[in-house]
């Protein structure tokens, strides 16, 4: 996927997390950067990688329906948070 954030002054995320919800628990996983040029390109970023991959085994999760959305965020820049309006079941 991709995913960015930046404030007014141009500042831009250093990190992404996907988080998985459940009615009763919230996991939030580190994300690998990737290249994504065209996603710079059509957005105006200053940086390469608003491109993002993870991997999750589903069979470490415990069975539940989760909802799943990315966390962005880094050094003097407001966290900023997407649901995805995704969800996935663990059975």
């Amino acid at each position: 996927g991709w995913a960015f954030l930046t404030d007014e002054e141009g500042a831009s995320a250093d990190w992404i997390r996907l988080v998985l919800t459940s009615p009763d628990r919230c996991y939030s996983v580190a994300c690998s950067r990737r290249s994504r040029p065209d996603v710079a390109d059509q957005h105006g970023l200053d940086r390469e990688d608003p491109g993002f991959v993870i991997v999750i085994d589903k069979a470490e999760l415990p069975p539940a329906t989760y909802r799943l959305g990315v966390l962005l965020g880094g050094d003097g820049l407001a966290e900023g948070f997407r649901d995805l309006g995704i969800q996935t079941v663990v059975r």
